[in-house]
């Protein structure tokens, strides 16, 4: 018997749905609608309620970015992961390690007084960290933790630490001390929520992959562990089928592996994001940590393509399935011709993951939700603290 399971996605609205029934009531409570209609989908803005009474499949098709909106879908609990898995996940080494020695690579003590002094400091005025010390900071006030000493590495980590550390990332099969928390913007879905708006329906997009990154990660090296985005410019910045290249090389070759004149080649310039999505194909590929693009490839009407994934955030790329969430593609790319022969034979199939890599990405829309699992691991991480 299927498990619904009610979730509520913040600044998403219903447009346009063909079978939408409408309340002209602004002050109108959704989930007394939800009641009495027993509705598949409900929207309320400042316009009133709108509710649909189709699957969360056809539904997701006419969800759109509108700030201030609330939508609740009753999806399939098997498609979702719940708050204990997810604290248990970013948490996850608070149950695993006892550190005994301390990895100073990357790392720093810091108490909260410290985080203050850092924000309010002139001179980081202009550091990119400084986003990450002024999100803790909102974190902690937030969660009214006590957490007057931690350990934080703000940097992006493709590695484990030895001492249980709030990161932004971490790598997937060896996760060590690295205790996960959005530190930036960029880690949190919400971030993208605009990408629901991609105007190009999925059959009208072009058949053809496209990628645009800089030339971060393991680009100068030879890293067979992992992805390169090296090896994805060097087979296909030539390509007539596909649009691949880089955005831009600004990370140097210290030690000359690379011609400049064929860096040089691999380097096409910018492509905005809706012109990446008119292709039916997005290719997400790791650069220092998690792939920036990740989070508006899936909630866009584009299919994900993509190595399994390496490094994790908050956004937790080690639960998107190959096949389910994303199109797998080997870590060297050297099958990604015969990967879209394959989707363009298979487009249900692939239309099915765009849809299933776009619920992926809504569940985490709940602002409230995501405030109140942040404010469980940082008093996670407090009790572990106070216990060592």
């Amino acid at each position: 018997m299927r498990e619904l399971e009610w979730i509520r996605l913040d600044d998403v609205e219903i447009r346009h749905h063909p079978k939408a029934n409408h309340l002209r009531l602004p002050d109108h409570d959704p989930w007394k609608r939800i009641e009495l209609q027993k509705a598949t989908g409900v929207s309320q803005n400042t316009h009133g309620v709108v509710w649909v009474e189709t699957g969360w499949r056809e539904t997701l098709n006419y969800l759109r970015f509108r700030a201030g909106s609330e939508v609740y879908l009753a999806v399939d609990k098997d498609h979702l992961i719940s708050d204990q898995i997810r604290v248990e996940k970013y948490t996850e080494p608070l149950s695993t390690i006892s550190p005994e020695n301390f990895d100073e690579k990357h790392n720093s003590f810091r108490t909260y007084a410290d985080l203050v002094r850092f924000v309010e400091d002139e001179n980081n005025a202009k550091r990119w960290l400084l986003e990450h010390h002024m999100r803790l900071i909102q974190m902690i006030d937030e969660s009214e933790c006590q957490l007057e000493q931690l350990y934080l590495n703000p940097y992006d980590l493709a590695w484990p630490l030895t001492r249980p550390t709030l990161t932004k990332s971490r790598r997937i099969e060896d996760v060590g001390g690295n205790i996960l928390l959005p530190l930036e913007a960029l880690h949190e879905y919400r971030h993208y929520a605009s990408a629901l708006d991609d105007p190009v329906a999925y059959d009208d997009k072009l058949d053809s992959a496209v990628w645009r990154g800089a030339n971060s990660g393991p680009f100068f090296e030879v890293d067979t562990r992992r992805p390169n985005r090296r090896e994805l410019v060097a087979r296909f910045a030539e390509s007539t089928k596909h649009d691949i290249g880089l955005s831009y090389a600004n990370y140097k070759d210290a030690n000359d592996t690379i011609p400049r004149n064929k860096l040089e080649s691999w380097t096409k310039g910018r492509l905005g994001r809706d012109a990446q999505l008119r292709h039916r194909y997005v290719l997400v590929v790791e650069g220092n940590e998690g792939a920036t693009n990740l989070p508006w490839v899936f909630l866009s009407n584009s299919v994900p393509v993509m190595p399994r994934p390496w490094v994790e955030t908050w956004k937790l790329e080690s639960f998107a399935k190959p096949y389910v969430h994303f199109v797998p593609v080997a870590d060297d790319f050297s099958d990604l011709d015969e990967v879209i022969d394959w989707c363009e034979s298979n487009s249900d199939a692939c239309l099915e993951i765009s849809l299933q890599s776009k619920l992926f990405g809504l569940q985490f829309f709940d602002r409230l939700r995501e405030r109140r699992l942040i404010s469980t691991v940082l008093w996670s991480y407090a009790e572990f603290l106070r216990r060592e």
